[in-house]
């Protein structure tokens, strides 16, 4: 290939997927989580409410302080309205926060499916209305600390 669109929805006419041909809409939240020292292994931080199932995820990137001992954290999704786990580690599995820095939420995601929309993250089939955006603390630390987090939802 060497001068050619990639989507070829376009080329032949068809009509393209607005958030992959480059007219999607682009929602960014910043939210900031607070960890505290009491805080307890298996607590689900819930940063984004009834996320759309036919929405993508562009990025989620995590910024911390160092949480000595916060050596285990997911991002997955779970039903809306403190529902359910779907799957608590489908964007990122296994994050050490111990260190200050900066993770990427979607390091579980293979770049083959990061155009796949949320519900199929999930593992639904189709989609089940919203779904929450949450951290899990599977060995959260033993001292408070601050996450940060920045996402980017690719809304059609």
């Amino acid at each position: 290939m060497a001068d050619a669109y990639v989507n070829s929805n376009i080329v032949d006419g068809k009509k393209a997927d607005a958030a992959l041909s480059g007219n999607g809409e682009v929602n960014a939240s910043l939210i900031v989580v607070p960890v505290a020292a009491a805080d307890a292994d298996g607590d689900v931080y819930r940063l984004l409410k009834s996320v759309p199932g036919d929405a993508r995820i562009k990025s989620i990137t995590l910024e911390h302080g160092a949480i000595t001992g916060g050596t285990d954290w997911d991002v997955g999704l779970y039903s809306t309205d403190l529902g359910p786990v779907k799957s608590k580690d489908a964007l990122a599995d296994g994050l050490t926060l111990a260190s200050a820095g900066s993770k990427d939420g979607l390091s579980g995601v293979a770049l083959t499916d990061r155009a796949k929309r949320i519900y199929e993250l999930a593992g639904d089939s189709k989609s089940e209305g919203g779904y929450d955006l949450c951290l899990t603390a599977n060995t959260v630390g033993t001292v408070a600390g601050t996450i940060v987090a920045t996402i980017e939802l690719l809304l059609s």
